[in-house]
């Protein structure tokens, strides 16, 4: 196959109803379609992922490639979707974020800007036909400043939600480390290392991606808690100051044992509340806090994580 400017990567632990959904939003692209690949992969248990889009390719404008990763982690899965693109730039989405019709043009724009050398991290946004007051999935740390547009960030804010980078840059730098035990912050640690390679990274905010589904609250729990049982090793390669601040907070003052022993009161109640209730959005910081805190305590104490294997 000729290689082509972009391929835009979806990693799937598991297929569900709302595959082809994601896949069309990224074919309605104003990007010219022969220049742009789909990559939709599949590691661990995914169902009928193969049989989903083989269906779904046959009539798309786009190449759509479809394969099992043959490997049981986010990273590798990855880290394979790298290897098997023929884009100059990798661009990771979210499989829970729907694209806009210019995702894939303002990437390429933004890296151009930049002499194509550089990650460039898009916009995530409400989509418009969410229903209001409906808490959506949350991708972004709860206290992280709106980011302006063309704004350098440092490699905290570098995560593979809505990220492009170079497809040789990931390559020199050896992708993604594969012996995380759980799928949490192994894109941090990649920024951190091309950070240091001198790649620079730019938010663009006409990158735009949409939220569109309920938050889950087990599901932000898991994520939260595999963000801080992999903190603990990415701290000890980095040696970051902001990463622990960003990740344990301010001081990186670790929580009292008393402190975490309500996480599952934070839970019952998320799960009680509705979302509109005014007191929602408080507990959830709580339980999301609490949650990464009780990761890292546990990576720092060599115990096992409390949760399996899952995409984030």
């Amino acid at each position: 196959m000729d290689a082509v400017d972009v391929s835009a990567v979806l990693i799937f632990r598991e297929s569900s109803p709302y595959l082809p959904k994601v896949i069309a939003h990224i074919e309605q692209q104003t990007y010219p379609a022969g220049r742009y690949e789909i990559l939709a992969v599949g590691y661990g248990s995914s169902g009928d992922l193969a049989e989903i889009l083989e269906r779904h390719a046959e009539g798309s404008p786009v190449k759509v490639r479809s394969f099992f990763a043959g490997a049981t982690t986010l990273a590798g899965a990855r880290n394979r979707a790298v290897a098997e693109s023929k884009g100059q730039y990798v661009l990771f989405l979210d499989a829970e974020l729907l694209a806009s019709p210019r995702l894939i043009e303002s990437h390429v724009r933004a890296q151009q800007l930049h002499a194509g050398n550089c990650v460039i991290v898009g916009n995530i946004g409400r989509h418009p036909q969410a229903e209001t007051g409906t808490r959506l999935a949350h991708f972004m740390p709860w206290d992280v400043e709106p980011f302006v547009n063309n704004q350098p960030l440092r490699f905290v804010d570098w995560r593979c939600w809505n990220l492009s980078a170079p497809r040789a840059a990931l390559i020199d730098a050896k992708g993604f480390d594969e012996s995380f035990a759980l799928p949490g912050l192994e894109d941090i640690e990649l920024a951190w290392r091309l950070e240091q390679a001198g790649i620079q990274g730019y938010y663009n905010e006409q990158a735009m991606a949409y939220a569109w589904q309920p938050m889950d609250v087990e599901v932000e729990w898991a994520r939260r808690y595999a963000e801080g049982f992999t903190l603990w090793d990415v701290l000890g390669k980095t040696r970051s100051d902001m990463l622990a601040n960003r990740f344990l907070g301010p001081g990186s003052r670790p929580w009292t044992t008393s402190e975490l022993v309500l996480v599952p009161v934070y839970q019952r109640l998320c799960h009680r509340l509705a979302t509109q209730a005014p007191s929602f959005d408080w507990l959830c910081r709580r339980m999301s806090r609490a949650a990464t805190i009780q990761g890292y305590r546990d990576a720092s104490r060599g115990k096992e994580p409390r949760i399996l294997q899952r995409s984030s």
